[in-house]
């Protein structure tokens, strides 16, 4: 699913200038929140599906929760970038244990941006079985 994902913003950072690299940033935000918050969705014994219940009603803390690394990501180029990414996705996995954020609760406005993704990727688990 994750790698819809990407290529749904990859196909996002293809709008015009402004608005492309704004929803671009706004996925890749997501998207490392994601990878920083899924060591606790899976200790928390959530599945996918309430994983991504949970990243769609609280998008706006998510998107806050990666929006600096993901702005140091893109800051540098490839190697740099990569080397960043490593050595930062520890530290940012250490504070969101601490959150304080109710993972099962659902409030709020939902934003469905993982809708595309999931459904390309049923599409495709259903044509393989």
């Amino acid at each position: 699913m994750l790698g819809f994902f990407q290529i749904q913003c990859s196909v996002f950072s293809l709008l015009p200038f402004p608005f492309g690299r704004l929803i671009f940033i706004v996925h890749y935000s997501l998207l490392h929140s994601y990878y920083c918050f899924e060591y606790i969705t899976a200790a928390l014994n959530m599945g996918l599906k309430a994983t991504i219940e949970a990243f769609e009603y609280y998008w706006a803390y998510f998107i806050g929760f990666g929006l600096s690394f993901t702005i140091v990501i893109l800051r540098w180029p490839g190697m740099i970038s990569s080397g960043l990414f490593c050595f930062l996705f520890p530290f940012l996995v250490l504070t969101s244990v601490p959150a304080e954020v109710d993972l099962n609760k659902r409030k709020g406005i939902r934003l469905p941006i993982f809708t595309v993704p999931l459904y390309l990727t049923n599409k495709l688990l259903d044509s393989l079985l």
